[in-house]
Formats: C-alpha cells, sequence, structure tokens
C-alpha cells in the first residue's frame, strides 16, 4: 500500500531543515548536510536542557544502559522531534552524534537553543 506524504521546509541557523508527514503522522524529519546544505534523511525546540546518557539510562530502569541509549539515539529518525543532541557524556563531552557534520552540528545546535553551558541564540528565528 502506497502513503502519500506531503514535506515542509524551513529555514533555520543551521540551514533548511524539513519535516514529512502522512495521514499517519510524522514519518521523517531532515537536518541541512554541512557541506552541500542540500536536506539528506537522517534517521528539536528552543533553549533546551542537556542531559547524559547514564541519567537517561537510569530514567528508564537500565542503570548500566548509557550505551544502549546512545545505540538507540544514533537510529533516532526524528531528530527535531527527539532532541537526541540534547544527550552528553558524563563528563559534559558531546560524544556519538550521526547526523550530517557530527558534533560540530550536535555543538552549534546546542549554542543556538542556549541549552545550559552554551550560547543564548535560537535555533529558529
Amino acid at each position: 500500500m502506497k502513503t502519500d506524504w506531503l514535506i515542509a521546509r524551513f529555514d533555520t541557523e543551521l540551514g533548511v531543515c524539513a519535516v514529512r508527514w502522512s495521514e499517519i503522522g510524522i514519518i521523517g524529519v531532515e537536518l541541512p548536510s554541512r557541506l552541500t546544505r542540500e536536506l539528506r534523511p537522517l534517521g528539536e525546540g528552543i533553549a533546551g536542557t542537556t542531559a547524559t546518557y547514564g541519567e537517561i539510562a537510569r530514567t528508564i530502569g537500565r542503570p548500566d544502559g548509557a550505551r544502549d541509549v546512545g545505540a538507540a539515539l544514533s537510529r533516532n529518525p526524528f531528530p527535531i522531534v527527539v532532541p537526541c543532541h540534547r544527550v552528553i557524556a558524563a563528563n559534559g563531552a558531546l560524544t556519538g552524534f550521526s547526523a550530517a557534520g557530527g558534533l560540530a552540528t550536535k555543538r552549534k545546535m546546542l549554542e543556538l537553543e542556549g541549552a545550559p553551558g552554551f550560547g543564548q541564540q535560537l535555533l529558529f528565528g
């Protein structure tokens, strides 16, 4: 069965982003490629807070599951909706970001959102 979908593209400080949806809901979120500034499928709001992989693991009842949290986040198909870029290492380091641009994109998103320890700009202006 073929599902029709729609796409909305919008400008952000990172470049052009997009959201795809169908009658079943959101089916994809795209961030810009750092090199080409074109949309690339990858599989978040303003002034966000951060959490560590371990904090999330403990919250879901898996206190030794920090690596599993990281593995799950690396497969996140909705990086704007599910803000995986806000998850950091226990020592505050930026680690494990699989989106285009890697850790540089993760840092930029946190700076744009004004996350604690980062800049005070807005992602959507």
